[in-house]
């Protein structure tokens, strides 16, 4: 039980997502493949310069293209941040800039391609351009549809926590199952005392 409670303490710790004071970012992109397969380094001006200073991570992000790619930034003046590895923006790819600052999970847009399913527009990775961060759950999941009623989200996360507990008592119990089966297996058989039978 205090196992339990330990790992949902740290899930309601972690759960929290906020968006903090306005950063925004002048990303310059210099290309290192040509289209078709075009792959860029980004230079990143934060606004304010101190925006990332003692982040969690700020990394560069690209996916869904055929693979998955995850580059630190560089810092190299105030302010001032470079990826050391190249992005892919062409195709599937999506490629973002991520930031971390404790509850706060941010990221801008690098590349995104249209999406005629959700639908959504590209967003092009033009050679330079000024972004605003947003919440990173907005760009990982871009087909969330917009409007829903935010009582239909909590009762959707009232019933994925529901489910959780269920399969961590399901989890608990065999486990202490298992236990007492392996203790019984341990303790060795009484022995059975003779019983003498008087002739009729």
């Amino acid at each position: 039980p205090v196992g339990a409670l330990a790992v949902v303490g740290c899930l309601a710790v972690a759960l929290p997502m906020s968006t903090g004071a306005p950063v925004s970012a002048q990303v310059s992109l210099r290309e290192v493949s040509p289209a078709p397969h075009r792959t860029v380094l980004a230079t990143v001006h934060l606004t304010p310069p101190a925006a990332a200073d003692g982040a969690d991570w700020f990394t560069a992000t690209a996916w869904q293209g055929g693979g998955e790619i995850t580059d630190r930034l560089r810092r190299t003046g105030p302010g001032t941040w470079e990826s050391t590895t190249p992005l892919p923006v062409h195709d599937d790819w999506k490629a973002t800039l991520r930031l971390q600052r404790g509850t706060q999970v941010l990221a801008l847009p690098v590349y995104l391609p249209r999406d005629d399913a959700i639908p959504a527009k590209e967003i092009p990775a033009s050679a330079s351009f000024t972004r605003a961060f947003q919440l990173d759950k907005q760009l990982m999941q871009r087909e969330a549809k917009q409007g829903v009623p935010g009582s239909l989200w909590t009762l959707a996360y009232l019933v994925v926590g529901a489910l959780t507990l269920i399969a961590l008592g399901c989890i608990a119990g065999g486990l202490a199952y298992a236990g007492r089966r392996a203790a019984a297996a341990d303790t060795p058989a009484q022995p059975t005392s003779e019983r003498t039978t008087a002739p009729v």
